[in-house]
């Protein structure tokens, strides 16, 4: 429960089975979307959806990513190449909420057909 003493705010949080107290003039509530501290605030949230979703992995390509990301944009949102240490790369691929499942239920690996796409629009002629 949020109470203001003495020009200081206080904040409760059960973390596991203890309850901590938090006193402080200024409070930046960064705890995630889900914010404890906001919610015991009452700082209201306005959010909305975007009927995207991002399928995400990690692949390690035979050859060397050189440092370089690479990004498309289709129809359904962006695809990206995303470089990451030891010669493995992030993948996002951001698809119409509706298609997520049926990408995802893909009898062939859709991190592969993912792939294929991908070095197919990214071939340099």
């Amino acid at each position: 429960m949020d109470k203001k003493v003495n020009g200081m705010r206080r904040v409760s949080h059960l973390f596991g089975n203890a309850e901590h107290t938090l006193s402080a003039s200024l409070l930046i509530a960064a705890d995630g979307v889900r914010s404890t501290v906001r919610e015991q605030l009452g700082i209201k949230v306005v959010s909305w959806g975007y009927g995207q979703t991002a399928i995400i992995t990690n692949i390690t390509p035979q050859q060397h990513h050189q440092n370089i990301a690479y990004e498309r944009f289709t129809d359904t949102g962006p695809l990206a190449l995303l470089p990451m240490t030891e010669q493995r790369c992030a993948v996002v691929w951001t698809v119409a909420s509706e298609q997520a499942d049926d990408i995802l239920a893909l009898d062939d690996d859709p991190t592969a057909v993912l792939v294929a796409f991908f070095l197919k629009v990214t071939k340099i002629s």
